[in-house]
């Protein structure tokens, strides 16, 4: 089986990627979604040519970049408008539930 994934890495960076996937749904930082990222453009790198260590380094610069790029994206699509939130809490605030 090691002999499987030492000819293809690019599967080795399919199932890192799929693992951090997995996990980013029961964690919610978007932390590991940027791992996740990383472990694409290393796939990537694995189809150009890079070695290992290429590979490697890849991963590293570009989990980097997305932590600083993709999460703070992320973070402003899902987090809710605390104006909003605050209007409707009071909205609620001492209303008969049905």
């Amino acid at each position: 089986m090691f002999d499987y994934f030492s000819t293809n890495l690019w599967l080795f960076w399919l199932l890192i990627s799929l693992l951090c996937l997995i996990m980013e749904m029961a964690s919610g930082t978007f932390y590991i979604l940027c791992f996740a990222i990383g472990a694409l453009f290393s796939m990537v790198g694995t189809w150009i040519g890079l070695p290992f260590w290429g590979q490697v380094v890849c991963f590293a610069v570009f989990s980097i970049l997305s932590i600083f790029a993709v999460r703070q994206w992320c973070l402003t699509i899902c987090t809710p408008n605390t104006k909003s939130a605050r209007a409707m809490q009071t909205l609620l605030r001492g209303a008969r539930a049905r």
